[in-house]
């Protein structure tokens, strides 16, 4: 009796665990602001100063205050950082650029789990990666291509971040948001003193009677950075690769395509 009433217990447990799995929850609250940090902090050193209590740290408090002031003082990073994330079965890459800003290119797969686990990737490594290096916004979001490796973790960062600009080559990858651009050969934008060329694909070949399959719609950026560049080439075949050798001169890091 007790073995089948643990039994059942068990695996209704079980089915529990499951449904709960499914139901994609944002598990990041914000902290507070600098202006209610700073509030508090002020509050505190009148409390002080009123009570008579432990005045110096009247004094304390506004000290404590200009600690989080400390990085907007100091010199800005001139660095450009890449980071390729481990997202499995997938591609995503974080920017962040020398002006502060952050960047993503592509956002995962759902790792190969069932569909109603598909914002696995999304909510559980891409977003607490960015939350952890102190993103909140997104000045862009670049879907190379329409393969669910590539966007299928897109759908949990466009809830729990503002993102400036979504851009990508075919609509079909598109999660518009308000301002959502198509990029083509020959579109150029610069961003924190970081340019970037489109390379790939024409812009004749973006529409739906083109011959060219989802992975040679790959978009293809050069960036650019005093000395530095690197080439991001999504998914394409070979056949764009050799199109692409023969205009370029070379580069500092090339991502290969196709993971």
């Amino acid at each position: 009796m007790l073995a089948t009433f643990l039994g059942v217990f068990a695996s209704g447990l079980d089915r529990l665990i499951d449904a709960l799995e499914s139901v994609a929850l944002v598990s990041y609250v914000p902290g507070p602001g600098g202006v209610v940090i700073g509030l508090y902090f002020l509050l505190l050193s009148f409390y002080y100063w009123r009570t008579g209590r432990w005045k110096k740290l009247a004094w304390v408090s506004p000290g404590v205050l200009l600690l989080p002031c400390l990085p907007a003082l100091c010199p800005a990073n001139k660095l450009l950082q890449v980071t390729v994330l481990d997202v499995g079965q997938g591609e995503s890459i974080h920017l962040r650029y020398p002006n502060g800003e952050h960047a993503l290119i592509d956002t995962g797969d759902s790792w190969g789990l069932a569909p109603d686990s598909s914002q696995f990737v999304g909510e559980r490594l891409v977003a607490p990666y960015l939350w952890q290096q102190g993103c909140r916004r997104l000045a862009y979001v670049l879907l190379t291509h329409p393969h669910a490796d590539h966007v299928q973790g897109y759908k949990f960062p466009k809830q729990a971040f503002r993102i400036d600009e979504l851009l990508y080559s075919d609509p079909r990858a598109s999660y518009f948001t308000s301002s959502h651009r198509q990029l083509a050969a020959g579109d150029i934008f610069v961003l924190g003193g970081v340019q970037h060329l489109v390379l790939h694909p024409p812009l004749d070949q973006l529409d739906a009677d083109s011959n060219l399959d989802a992975n040679d719609r790959s978009v293809i950026v050069l960036l650019r950075y005093g000395q530095f560049s690197m080439l991001f080439t999504g998914d394409v075949t070979s056949t764009v690769e050799r199109q692409l050798a023969q205009r370029l001169a070379g580069g500092t890091i090339l991502k290969a395509a196709h993971h």
